[in-house]
This record gives C-alpha cells, structure tokens and sequence, in this order.
C-alpha cells in the first residue's frame, strides 16, 4: 500500500511506542494504531471514534492482536472529538 511504501508503519511504531501513562487516542477508526503502543508503560488507553462501525472492527483487531493483560487497560467509546465527554 501506499502507506507501507511511505513507511507510515514504522511512523507510528515510533511515536506510539513512546506514549505513557493514561492515553488518549481521538478518530480511533479501525485501530490501525493500537498495536504500536508499549501497554507496559500505558496506565490506560481511551481510543474515541465517532463511528459505531469503525469501533466495532477496533474491538476486533484489539482481541486479536493485543495481550490480554493489555486489554484490560483499553477502552474503546463512541464520542465526538469536538464534544468529548470526559
């Protein structure tokens, strides 16, 4: 993909991987990012999309490729970036 070949992935590995303590992650989509983050150094991770069905495939790839250990820390919620309700 054009991503891949721009190095996006290696982009994201690099700055995720340097999050700390509680995270918060704003247009999560389908979780593309979720992988990248070290959740030995997250205390928690709230990842916001506005989209029901972009949530629903972020839950997915987060069952499927996170620790378990690490899911415990996630939450993944509807909400609009320009009215978070936090």
């Amino acid at each position: 993909s054009a991503a891949e070949a721009l190095g996006f992935s290696q982009l994201r590995a690099e700055l995720l991987s340097k999050a700390r303590g509680d995270v918060l992650e704003v247009a999560v989509g389908t979780g593309l990012n979720l992988r990248f983050y070290d959740f030995g150094a997250l205390s928690s991770l709230t990842a916001v999309d506005i989209s029901e069905g972009m949530l629903a495939q972020a839950r997915r790839r987060a069952a499927r490729e996170l620790p378990p250990d690490a899911e415990r820390r996630v939450s993944l919620r509807q909400a609009d970036a320009t009215a978070l309700p936090l």
